[in-house]
């Protein structure tokens, strides 16, 4: 035999809790993770989208800076090295975008837009786009130069990160609204199942199998349950009232023998006798006992009728004559005599040998 399994810890802590704090615990972990992921979604998306609007621009603000490089070619022919590569004068951007022109070995060549705190230093040179010192960059190879456009990402960190915290209060808020609402729901909704615990509970104390609990409105489980308590509430008093007949049947019917028996007792009692004498009243009394065995067998034959019954086929006339053969010897003694006319019949009723209720036959005083 297997030994059950020891709660865990976690169990411990949740059979102490009602059934309204579990199911709004576990309704406010389900809403809690809904909306981080919500949240995070939206984060997500947000962040995608400020990023590829940043993109666009830097890839509109290449477009045009690429179309404003100045080569500075020897146009004269003489042999002289041209000067490096610069930018046309129209070039000017707006704002804190950065444009510069670089070598394949990443020197900077020529700078347009915001150059107060660009680096002369080489910069290593990757096309595409990336994010490095807190600027997003896009790097574009134009022949054997490179054009570099870059804008600060304040803008956009700043507003992610007020983003973020929007949704981290706002995601609390919303949970802690939802564990308010969720527990009033598990209220409304238990309220009934406490009336038919307080009302079963009420019954059980009392005794008072007549009352009932309060049938819920609709087609509900609620419904159902309070509908079933009902009905098992109507069983249980029809099986207590059929008990109580039955003990008071039995109080009547043994009521009559059992004083017979005491007033033979009594009787016999009453004086010193013969022994003849206590041997006749004690044979009298011997019939009383087997009336009261018969009675007994007969009381219980009727408690047990409300057990599932067993049919068969049974010939009646069969049983009537077992029955008076039984009763001949009384009915003789009374000076009596049992006559039958039986004709054969068959029906559908428990065996000899099953719990049914047998016939039995004895003298009343």
């Amino acid at each position: 035999m297997t030994r059950p399994a020891l709660p865990t810890p976690i169990q411990k802590v949740l059979g102490r809790l009602s059934l309204r704090l579990k199911l709004t615990l576990g309704y406010a972990v389900v809403f809690a993770v809904t909306v981080l992921l919500g949240g995070a979604g939206v984060y997500y998306a947000a962040e995608r989208a400020l990023t590829a609007s940043l993109d666009a621009t830097l890839r509109e603000t290449a477009s045009v800076a690429q179309a404003s490089i100045d080569p500075h070619e020897d146009e004269e022919g003489d042999g002289t090295a041209p000067e490096p590569a610069d930018f046309t004068s129209e070039l000017k951007p707006s704002g804190d975008l950065r444009i510069e022109l670089l070598s394949s070995s990443g020197r900077i060549l020529a700078r347009a837009g915001d150059v107060e705190e660009a680096a002369s230093q080489p910069h290593p040179v990757t096309s595409g786009f990336v994010t490095q010192d807190g600027r997003r960059v896009l790097t574009l190879r134009v022949d054997d130069l490179y054009l570099r456009v870059s804008r600060p990402t304040d803008a956009l960190s700043g507003f992610l990160e007020t983003l973020a915290r929007l949704l981290l209060v706002g995601s609390a808020f919303m949970i802690a609204v939802a564990c308010g609402a969720g527990y009033w729901l598990a209220h409304r909704a238990l309220k009934p199942v406490d009336a038919v615990a307080r009302t079963a509970e009420s019954i059980a104390t009392r005794g008072d199998y007549a009352e009932r609990v309060p049938q819920s409105p609709g087609t509900d489980e609620m419904a159902r349950l309070t509908r079933t308590v009902n009905l098992m509430l109507d069983g249980l008093a029809g099986t207590i009232e059929r008990e109580k007949d039955f003990a008071r049947t039995a109080a009547h019917e043994l009521r009559t023998p059992l004083t017979v028996l005491r007033g033979r007792l009594d009787l016999a009692l009453e004086r010193p006798r013969e022994a003849a004498e206590y041997q006749k009243a004690l044979t009298g009394m011997v019939g009383r006992v087997e009336a009261l065995t018969a009675l007994t067998e007969g009381l219980l034959a009727l408690a047990r009728t409300d057990a599932p019954a067993q049919l068969e086929r049974v010939e009646l006339a069969a049983i009537a004559a077992q029955v008076a053969e039984g009763c001949e010897d009384l009915a003789r003694a009374a000076g009596q005599h049992i006559r039958l006319n039986l004709e054969p019949s068959w029906v559908q009723a428990e065996g000899e040998g099953s719990s049914g209720p047998s016939a039995t036959c004895w003298k009343m005083p």
